[in-house]
């Protein structure tokens, strides 16, 4: 019955996968198609082979062959393991073990050449799959060990090895290692539970009640049952809800709550018709039957039995009918209907023997020896039973051979054939011994004390008698000890609870009472706050007040020079013009062409100097009145220095100064044409200004590029800046000076110059030494093609 159950689980969790696998069919086989040989290939046909697994076994088979021929021949050993692997589980599914071993042998011969660890743990586990599904669980148990040693080794994800540590802990039950099988579910357990996993939670608490039921610790089966079936219903899927309830009923039915098993089918049943899986459908109808024939109702027993009968038979797999006929057949014999059971044995068994399915054929076999036994025919019986235990012996299927030899026995003790059962109980013994299984060991004791006793020889029986209560016993003993350890757990437990919630109590009356100093020291910083904002507030709002007082009376001072400028450098061109007209009369009169000449000439400078200072005046106005537009865009700079060369070059020949533009061509800079114009027209007229006549003086401008920016540099030769007047150039508190010719200025053009320069991204600066002339740079973003 255990194993139904375990195969059951397997098959729940492996449902919702198959599914979406089926669904992937048509979309893979094209891809596989399209693809050329390659280790892609070999990964899109087994992904074929797994969606193709649920619909067609014999298809999926051909596809992973395929799978491993293609890897073969482009020497991808990762894709020829996984292949075989994926050969043998489908054999197994198939009860073809001979070549489900082979498969797997294969691939742990190409793991283990190609020194893959991974590889290797894989193709291990899948040997242990294989020993499992027959029925050899000592062979299963080495495999898994190894596998999980390995995985341990390379460090494989901590959810992988939680579930090949509950999977070896259930397989352990079976050869009665109990301590080992409660240890590996345990780590399973906790490490699925530190990765907060609810559904490995489920699995490994699943896995570890059916240790528990095996060792017949049924309470405590129990108890874990209804603890995945709590976290089967927060997840809200059917397949663990049914496999959960299909426990929980189980255990039940073993402790005698027959009523309540009875209910919990009820959810079941609305569960299976939400999965529409009839092998579900199978084991609902079983479970209803086991749970009947234990309430004394055969009549409704077989009904149950006969509903899962029939949706086998629909479903054409002898080997769901094998678990069937195994549970239907008790209440049939109980019904006095032994020869419906042998009827329906014997077509099975034919069926089984037809597929050479030689693991479901020798059960069938010992159910057959049941009912054959029930009709009288002892020696087809004896025969049957020896079968079965001949071949799991060959098989090393050392539990199962065991019990076909108690079957035996038990057969001969009822026909008082005495040395036979001596001889058939002492097989089964030593077969149980080699399990370790101690509550197996017991019961073959107890067989041989009844065949003794049978016999009148009483030493030899009251020493199996001592033995078998000596083992009885020890797992009586072994139970306790359990039990107790686990009551020292839970006192602990309830103690360190209980010292918890003490602490807890004195904590949240602490954390209380610092509530309240808190809230206390809280109000008073909330009122030190407050002041302090307001201060600060106070404070700010004061320096705010001075700040503008003081920009208040700079700009005061900005004026009054602003309105000194005017007044002063204005009224000194008008005066050029005050009287030039009587001048040039009388002139005109003496016919004196020299004077009319020089009075010509200072007329033009005059009105130059007042157009250039009406320019940066406005300029200057504008521009720190913010209306000043700025829309740059790219500026040849060589041509605006040459435009500007073009206006100064009468001033300067006159002076006898040399212009020199080194600006080479096709130079763009990102600028306002307009504001580079004002900027340029003010730094060379400066320089022209300030450089004497007649000394062979050059104004030149430049340029160096760096930093994606242009440096241009206005030299000249002039009379230069003395030191101490080089940090007051950009103020308007400075005295203005005059040119080398004796031109005005009103000190705005250099002020203009650097605002209109920080404007256009830019930096202006000044180097001069006293009577070697001054220098001028400014920077400006270089446009790059």
């Amino acid at each position: 019955m255990l194993r139904v159950l375990t195969s059951f689980h397997l098959w729940a969790f492996i449902l919702p996968i198959a599914l979406a696998q089926t669904s992937k069919t048509d979309s893979l086989q094209q891809r596989a198609a399209a693809l050329p040989p390659g280790e892609e290939k070999v990964a899109t046909l087994l992904a074929l082979s797994r969606a193709q697994e649920s619909d067609n076994l014999e298809r999926a088979l051909t596809t992973a062959r395929s799978a491993a021929q293609l890897a073969r021949n482009i020497r991808f050993t990762e894709g020829m393991v996984q292949a075989y692997l994926a050969q043998s589980g489908f054999y197994r599914k198939d009860f073809n073990y001979s070549a489900a071993h082979r498969a797997c042998d294969q691939a742990i011969q190409l793991a283990g050449q190609s020194r893959d660890s991974l590889l290797l743990s894989d193709a291990l586990f899948e040997k242990g799959f294989c020993y499992f599904f027959e029925g050899k669980h000592q062979e299963c148990n080495a495999s898994r060990e190894r596998a999980v040693a390995i995985s341990e080794k390379i460090g494989r994800e901590p959810a992988f090895l939680a579930a090949q540590y509950a999977r070896l802990g259930s397989n352990l039950r079976n050869t009665g290692e109990f301590d080992k099988a409660l240890a590996f579910c345990n780590r399973g357990l906790e490490l699925y539970r530190q990765l907060k996993i609810p559904a490995g939670e489920f699995f490994a608490l699943t896995q570890l009640s059916l240790v528990y039921a095996k060792m017949g610790d049924n309470p405590k089966a129990l108890e874990l049952g209804e603890q995945s079936l709590k976290l089967a219903r927060e997840s809200k899927e059917p397949y663990r809800q049914v496999v959960a309830l299909h426990n929980v009923c189980d255990w039940n039915l073993r402790l005698g709550n027959l009523e309540t098993a009875l209910q919990l089918t009820q959810q079941l049943d609305t569960l299976n018709h939400l999965l529409e899986n009839p092998d579900a459908d199978i084991e609902f109808y079983k479970l209803r039957g086991r749970i009947f024939f234990a309430m004394k109702d055969a009549e409704q027993a077989l009904v149950n039995y006969n509903k899962a009968l029939a949706i086998g038979i629909k479903m054409k797999n002898p080997y769901i009918l094998t678990g069937v006929w195994e549970d239907m057949t008790p209440p049939l014999l109980e019904r006095n209907q032994a020869s419906k059971a042998e009827a329906g044995l014997q077509d099975l068994l034919q069926k089984l023997e037809a597929t050479k399915d030689t693991v479901a054929t020798n059960r069938i076999r010992l159910t057959l020896g049941k009912v054959k036994e029930n009709l009288g025919d002892l020696e087809t019986a004896a025969a049957l039973y020896n079968g079965a235990a001949n071949w799991y012996a060959q098989k090393g299927m050392l539990q199962e051979c065991g019990e076909a030899y108690a079957e035996l026995a038990e057969l001969h003790l009822r026909a008082s054939q005495t040395g036979q059962a001596l001889e058939a109980a002492g097989m089964g013994l030593t077969y149980f011994e080699k399990t370790h299984s101690k509550i197996a060991i017991a019961n073959a004791h107890q067989l041989l004390y009844r065949a003794y006793k049978q016999q009148a020889d009483f030493a030899n029986a009251l020493l199996h008698y001592e033995q078998s209560t000596t083992y009885l016993d020890s797992v009586k003993t072994e139970d306790l000890q359990r039990r107790l350890a686990q009551e020292r757990i839970r006192q602990n437990v309830e103690d360190i609870e209980t010292e918890k919630a003490r602490a807890q109590h004195e904590a949240q009356l602490l954390a209380t009472q610092n509530r309240l100093y808190l809230a206390l020291g809280g109000a008073l910083l909330a009122i030190l706050l407050a002041g302090a904002y307001f201060f600060w507030r106070l404070r700010a709002a004061k320096n705010q007040l001075n700040a503008q007082n003081i920009q208040l009376a700079q700009l005061n001072q900005t004026k009054d020079k602003f309105f000194s400028i005017i007044a002063h450098d204005l009224r000194s061109p008008l005066a050029a013009f005050q009287g030039v007209g009587e001048q040039l009369n009388f002139y005109l009169e003496k016919g004196n062409l020299p004077k009319l000449h020089q009075i010509s000439d200072l007329l033009s400078r005059s009105a130059t100097s007042l157009s250039t200072l009406l320019d940066n005046l406005l300029s200057w106005a504008l521009l720190n009145r913010g209306m000043i537009p700025y829309h740059p865009e790219p500026v040849d700079i060589g041509t605006v220095v040459a435009e500007n060369f073009d206006v100064y070059e009468h001033a300067a020949t006159a002076k006898g100064i040399r212009l020199e533009n080194q600006v080479p061509g096709n130079l763009l800079v990102q600028a306002d044409p307009n504001a580079l114009q004002a900027i340029l027209r003010n730094l060379i007229g400066n320089a022209i200004k300030f450089t004497p006549s007649g000394q062979n003086g050059a104004v030149t401008v430049g340029c160096t590029q760096r930093d994606n920016k242009v440096f241009i540099t206005v030299n000249d030769t002039g009379t230069g800046i003395a030191a101490e007047k080089l940090d007051k150039l950009f103020s308007l508190e400075k005295r203005p000076e005059r040119g080398t010719a004796g031109e005005k200025g009103a000190g705005l053009g250099l002020v203009l110059c650097k605002e209109l320069v920080e404007m256009n991204k830019g930096l202006l600066r000044v180097f001069s030494t006293k009577g070697r002339g001054a220098s001028v740079e400014f920077s400006l973003p270089l446009i790059t093609t």
